[in-house]
């Protein structure tokens, strides 16, 4: 099962997804985590301050069985 779903999250990589910041990454301060339109957790360098609540375009650079994670296309204040 968990094959299938890494697959599936194969197909996001190199892809520019829109993503609603929440809450800054607990394992890693240094960025935030949000979610695509498609509910897929979501994690890149940022500011939680500058960006809660925003929709950032990102592009995804590595793919996870639950997660992604990706760079911001404009710059992003941190």
């Amino acid at each position: 099962m968990n094959e299938k779903i890494a697959l599936r999250s194969q197909r996001y990589l190199g892809r520019t997804e829109e993503i609603l910041v929440e809450d800054v990454n607990l394992k890693d301060p240094n960025q935030v985590m949000g979610r695509t339109r498609g509910n897929r957790l979501t994690f890149f360098a940022g500011d939680i301050e500058k960006l809660r609540g925003q929709l950032v375009q990102v592009k995804i650079t590595e793919a996870r069985p639950f997660s992604l994670t990706g760079t911001p296309l404009v710059p992003v204040l941190s």
